[in-house]
């Protein structure tokens, strides 16, 4: 190449390299190339190695140019340590750029610990606000601005500065305003010798738009939001519609979560946001028509629908692209048809970052589909929220549970409100200890209140199937327990509670016999469990709350904390919230009243909602749907309640895969049943902003329950 001018270059290459540069603009084989004049010269990395220059060799890396350091040595001391830190220096900033990339500002704060690494660039030379622009996420972009306000005139390896991207996006004024007010320059000239607003006429020589497309794509196949707080998702939605985001709006509804953009109506003063708003039930129903196709096993409909290569990575409601969906049920001829028409699915995460080859492995057809995606390019080395690749789910097909995830809505709601349905993480551990044999933790979870996830459970190994064959008996005789203690039937427990383990057994609310006793006032109970099974005694319930805080909140004059006193009840535990017994002596925690009601409540509760709650079984003709995007303005609409429904169905599925640790039994059976009352409101209210609805619903919640204790 020797110093001829980049822009004489042939741009209409075919070659292989050009192949492979594909994804990004049209300069940029001539931007490479210039990359390559303007980087520095082995002369000098050997220079700056051989006399310890560590301030030259980081440049190389925030200039994202780590490669020309890998196998490199020295005998320099200072130089020597550097290189040695190379990966770990690496890693930070990728984990920067995929922070940005995300939207993820608390993250992208955490991780910009020093100035320098706000305009670390990646390995293509963008800066993180480059990249901020790039994808849309504009709260990242104004927090680099006001942070690191010197990061808005950096420029990318063409020269080209945040401005230069947001003046060739066809969508950029809005940016273009915000970058000017921060101090962007409208006079850098590139490598190229152009302004920014050169580029608001010559797009095409930075295709911004196919860079934003690709971009898309990269989010749509980690299928992941990743915003740690609702809020901050609120946040950006309220952003993306005041500045008319398309791009970031249409994520959101591929992503499954249309349901947010509902009722938005009024909040929208953009004329392409309100455009996209007005046809999202048609644009929503598309996207249920396909899944509802792949479920009936319609090639036709499908083919039909998937008209766009974003549309073959759209969610439903549990995070299932097509490709999941089609392996789920079953489908292998339009599993087949998505895999050679849409290859890039194949790489497509759901909720617990499982591919279609995870599911496939799992699937029980001699590996057909597994090894037809492996072909079409599968990446077996991903591993899903439980750290296992795809492979091991072809050795341990059981615990990935296909069948359970076609139940229908009003099934999943049933199991959920029977608590039958464990979340990923600890069913993953339930089939290791099954297979293992492990008896001690299968029986903790049984003593926990959680024996019903043991419930229709398969096991090889010889001690599991003699456990599981002596489960329904022993839940018997725990739910037996807790009856006699509500109905104050001493003779009974005396009989039923023989050993420790059954005096510390759990029911599905985490309460021990004892913490019962003193909900339902049995005080000969309480006496009973306190002098022949000390171990009790300090038994937490789901919030740590030992008996002795329950006998502290019950208002009888102390006479319940007197009797475990007695019996060595520690007084120095401490809940959840770091409180002792004495705290719920003196302040009215929770009432005691409403505990003893919350069983009934249930039940009821739980009826209503399978009586309200219907599954949309109708599929949209194809024909009836639009088959390009410029004729989603067409489609049929939707009825308000099918939306609302859907909208309900949608959160109540998210409850069965949420995300389990040492606390998850906690939030499952104490946060859960209140969010169920919260649900239900929702479905009979049907809010046009079902999250705002449900904020309100809570804050008025817990005010009620704060003055019913004043009283």
């Amino acid at each position: 190449m020797n110093g001829a001018s980049p822009e004489s270059v042939d741009s209409g290459c075919c070659c292989s390299l050009c192949k492979e540069m594909s994804p990004f603009d049209e300069d940029f084989l001539t931007q490479t190339l210039r990359d390559e004049f303007d980087a520095p010269s082995e002369e000098q990395i050997e220079r700056w190695l051989a006399v310890g220059d560590v301030q030259s060799l980081e440049q190389v890396i925030l200039d994202g140019r780590s490669h020309l350091l890998i196998d490199k040595t020295s005998i320099n001391m200072a130089a020597s340590e550097f290189l040695e830190g190379i990966t770990q220096y690496q890693a930070k900033i990728d984990a920067i750029h995929k922070a940005v990339e995300e939207g993820d500002v608390r993250r992208v704060k955490s991780l910009i610990d020093r100035s320098q690494l706000s305009t670390a660039r990646d390995k293509h030379g963008m800066t993180p606000l480059h990249k901020a622009l790039i994808y849309g996420q504009t709260n990242t972009v104004r927090y680099l601005l006001a942070k690191y306000p010197h990061c808005v005139n950096c420029t990318d390896h063409a020269g080209r500065t945040a401005l230069h991207y947001a003046a060739a996006d066809p969508n950029g004024e809005h940016m273009i305003k915000v970058l000017q007010k921060s101090g962007g320059d409208a006079f850098i000239e590139d490598k190229y010798g152009h302004t920014p607003f050169y580029y608001r006429t010559h797009g095409k020589r930075l295709n911004v738009r196919t860079l934003k497309d690709n971009a898309v794509i990269n989010q749509l196949i980690t299928g992941q939001l990743n915003r740690p707080l609702l809020q901050d998702l609120e946040e950006d939605i309220t952003d993306w519609i005041h500045t008319g985001n398309v791009g970031k709006l249409e994520e959101l509804v591929l992503n499954g979560y249309a349901d947010l953009l509902l009722g938005r109506m009024h909040q929208v003063e953009d004329p392409e946001a309100n455009g996209f708003l007005e046809v999202l039930p048609q644009y929503q129903a598309k996207i249920q028509a396909i899944h509802k196709a792949i479920e009936q096993g319609n090639l036709r409909a499908v083919k039909l629908l998937t008209d766009r290569k974003k549309l073959s990575l759209c969610r439903d409601g549990k995070g299932l692209s097509p490709l999941h969906k089609a392996i789920v049920f079953g489908r292998t001829d339009i599993a087949k048809y998505l895999i050679r028409n849409y290859p890039q699915s194949v790489n497509a995460m759901d909720q617990n970052k499982r591919t279609p080859l995870h599911y496939a492995a799992a699937l029980r057809d001699g590996g057909y589909l597994y090894k037809l995606m492996r072909k079409c390019g599968a990446d077996p080395n991903i591993f899903d929220c439980n750290g296992r690749p795809a492979k091991y789910y072809l050795k341990y097909p059981g615990e990935l549970n296909l069948e359970r995830m076609r139940l229908d809505t009003k099934q999943a709601l049933k199991q959920i409100l029977h608590n039958r349905v464990a979340p990923s993480y600890l069913e993953s551990n339930i089939q290791q200890w099954a297979r293992e044999g492990n008896l001690a933790k299968l029986d903790q979870l049984v003593l926990s209140g959680c024996g019903d996830l043991l419930l229709d459970k398969k096991s090889n190994n010889a001690d599991t199937v003699m456990f599981l064959d002596e489960l329904p008996n022993l839940l018997n005789t725990i739910e037996n327990i807790h009856k006699a203690i509500r109905d104050g039937n001493l003779e009974q427990i005396k009989m039923l509670m023989t050993t420790k383990r059954l005096g510390l057994a759990r029911d599905r609310h985490g309460c021990t016999p004892l913490h019962n006793a003193i909900i339902y006032e049995q005080t000969e109970i309480i006496r009973y469990i306190a002098a022949n099974f000390p171990a009790v005694l300090n038994a937490p319930d789901y919030n740590k709350r030992t008996p002795l805080h329950y006998a502290a909140a019950s208002r009888d004059g102390g006479h319940y904390m007197k009797i475990l006193a007695k019996a060595g009840a520690d007084p120095m535990a401490v809940d959840n919230e770091g409180r002792t017994p004495d705290y719920y002596r003196r302040n009215t925690v929770f009432d005691l009243k409403v505990l003893k009601e919350r069983d009934d409540e249930l039940d009821a509760l739980e009826e209503k909602m399978i009586e309200e709650t219907q599954v949309v079984d109708s599929l949209p003709s194809p024909d009836s749907m639009s088959i390009c995007s410029s004729e989603l303005e067409s489609a049929r609409k939707l009825d308000d309640d099918d939306i609302d429904r859907n909208r309900f169905e949608r959160l109540i599925q998210e409850k069965m895969d949420m995300p389990t640790s040492d606390n998850g039994l906690y939030l499952a059976r104490t946060v859960a049943p209140v969010l169920t009352k919260a649900l239900a409101e929702v479905l009979l209210k049907r809010p046009a902003n079902p999250i705002g609805f449900i904020s309100e619903w809570l804050i008025r919640y817990n005010d009620e329950e704060a003055n019913a204790f004043d009283v």
